[in-house]
């Protein structure tokens, strides 16, 4: 007996790729892709919180100095070499590979500037996959302020191509800087894009692909530079993102003749050193020393000479007055009453200016301190009433709540009265005492620790 089934046959209908094309753009689809492959990234490079490991003991070291500066580059080019040179720190060095095994922290001190060196263990290629824990070694170079890319001189592009792949791979940007680009996000109004010069390596498409990868279905967008997608990508992911200067030490010139040096000068941003021999590491230093930006102000106490000896070094980006206070000590902001300055950034020599001042390199401060300090918002008197400036007596009044009197009768005493609100129309403006958190009981003896600054004692009855 023989039994026949019938097979329903199923037809699903796939739409054609020309009809997937016509529903939706080219560049839609690839900005799109190139989202999802960056995401895809991110979540490879986060590790996970239930993985061991941890991130290996000799990886994390104590920052010290103004900036720090790593070396990057393959086992034997010459690493711990170049860190013995610079820094006089013992950096295990030896013929064969992988001599270096944890980080190595020394200091290189250069026009005044405590500069800490890291002598990372060499990476290899598919370091920024996890293999030979490169994770960790880029890691820590991800958090320098300056890279030295150490490569062989015998093979100095191949080897340049690979390690920057695996530092771009992990969130690396070399010798770049941040795209110009703001993004808003908003609760409604959906995607408003805006661009102040032609855009030819991206469009609208694109963009609004990107960020729908990202669920950003309202947001402001302004783009003021010709970016990418990539450029836009690093901008939503910018806390993952890093925009580091990098030079390349290009070690062993000694095995190379004349025509080839000249033809690796050819590469930018590239220095050929020898650090077997020390030769050109005095270029190599300058050129660090261009790279880190560093702002260096000298002290001028009053009545001396500049202290030429010890400058304070500051980042570019933090170099303003208040920021050379705080360096100095974190108490004299509190006290801080004005700055002279000679320098660059000032038009007239000397020039008095406040805490927003941007200062230059190589320039002269000094700091002027009030005669009243700050404690806990209140103003304590600093500054007790004499009839003579001859006359250092603290005099006999004591500090009660009634309004005292504040002299105003030259220009600075004016201006200095208008900074702490004070009421200048008339010679005399009343300033509301407010006692010190010290003061217990309602009458109490004023005393003073800068008897030198008379100007703005105040004015009291006898």
């Amino acid at each position: 007996m023989a039994t026949t089934v019938d097979k329903q046959r199923l037809f699903i209908s796939v739409p054609s790729p020309q009809a997937l094309l016509a529903r939706r753009p080219v560049s839609y689809i690839a900005g799109q892709l190139k989202a999802k492959l960056a995401k895809l990234k991110r979540e490879l490079l986060t590790p996970s919180s239930g993985s061991g490991g941890g991130a290996g003991v000799g990886f994390d070291v104590a920052r010290t100095g103004v900036a720090s500066v790593g070396f990057i580059g393959f086992p034997s080019v010459g690493k711990s070499t170049l860190m013995s040179r610079l820094t006089g720190q013992h950096s295990e060095a030896a013929a064969y590979e992988f001599t270096t095994l944890t980080t190595v922290p020394g200091q290189v001190v250069y026009n005044g500037a405590k500069i800490q060196i890291l002598d990372l263990p060499g990476i290899i290629q598919g370091a920024k996959d996890g293999k030979g824990r490169g994770r960790q070694v880029i890691a820590v170079a991800k958090t320098c302020h300056l890279i030295f890319i150490v490569l062989d001189v015998n093979k100095p592009l191949t080897d340049k191509r690979v390690i920057e792949n695996e530092l771009e791979g992990f969130g690396i940007r070399i010798n770049k800087s941040p795209p110009n680009i703001v993004l808003k996000k908003k609760d409604k109004g959906g995607i408003n894009i805006t661009a102040t010069v032609p855009l030819t390596h991206i469009d609208h498409d694109e963009i609004k692909a990107v960020l729908a990868e990202y669920r950003m279905a309202n947001a402001d967008v302004a783009i003021r530079c010709d970016a990418t997608v990539d450029d836009l990508i690093d901008v939503i992911e910018a806390k993952s993102r890093s925009y580091i200067p990098v030079i390349y030490a290009l070690n062993k010139i000694d095995a190379i003749s004349i025509e080839e040096l000249d033809l690796l000068y050819r590469i930018p941003n590239a220095c050929p050193i020898s650090s077997e021999h020390g030769w050109n590491v005095d270029e190599l230093l300058e050129q660090m020393w261009e790279k880190l930006n560093l702002v260096r102000v000298y002290t001028k106490p009053k009545g001396k000479m500049p202290d030429y000896t010890a400058p304070v070094v500051l980042r570019s980006t933090a170099c303003t007055v208040e920021d050379f206070c705080n360096s100095i000590h974190k108490t004299i902001v509190e006290q801080f009453k004005l700055a002279i300055v000679y320098g660059k950034s000032v038009k007239h020599q000397p020039q008095r200016v406040g805490l927003s001042h941007e200062l230059a390199d190589e320039d002269i401060s000094a700091v002027l301190k009030a005669s009243y300090g700050i404690h806990k918002g209140a103003i304590s008197v600093k500054a007790a009433y004499t009839a003579n400036e001859d006359d250092h007596s603290l005099g006999d009044w004591e500090v009660h709540n009634d309004p005292v009197l504040v002299d105003t009768s030259n220009a600075v005493d004016a201006a200095e009265a208008r900074s702490l609100g004070l009421e200048t129309n008339s010679t005399m403006a009343p300033l509301p005492l407010l006692q010190p958190a010290a003061a217990r009981s309602a009458r109490t003896r004023a005393l003073t620790t800068d008897q030198t600054s008379l100007k703005y004692a105040l004015q009291a009855a006898a």
